[in-house]
């Protein structure tokens, strides 16, 4: 009690904290991305569609931290890689590749 009353007694005090990071970016990149095979990219229970949440063949949304599996849906006859996977936002921003073929 008295560190406190002469802490702010008429001085200038600083307190610092280490507030935890509640969420982090994840940027999703397209690459080789020729006729748009790609139709959608599902992170967790979200599902981001190519023509709406992309800009040139990127996209980047903030999630709360934690790990979220993907999924991307592609046409027909073409692939991506990585196809499906884990993304790990617990220690900080994410850029995810994509190939695809």
């Amino acid at each position: 009690e008295t560190i406190v009353k002469n802490g702010f007694g008429g001085i200038n005090t600083v307190i610092l904290y280490d507030l935890p990071v509640s969420s982090y970016d994840i940027t999703v990149n397209l690459l080789n991305n020729s006729q748009f095979p790609f139709q959608s990219i599902t992170i967790g229970t979200d599902t981001y569609n190519y023509w709406s949440s992309f800009s040139n063949d990127t996209m980047t949304i903030t999630l709360p931290v934690g790990q979220y599996s993907f999924t991307v849906d592609v046409s027909s006859g073409h692939t991506a890689s990585p196809s499906s996977g884990t993304i790990d936002l617990t220690s900080g921003n994410v850029t995810l590749n994509i190939t695809m073929s």
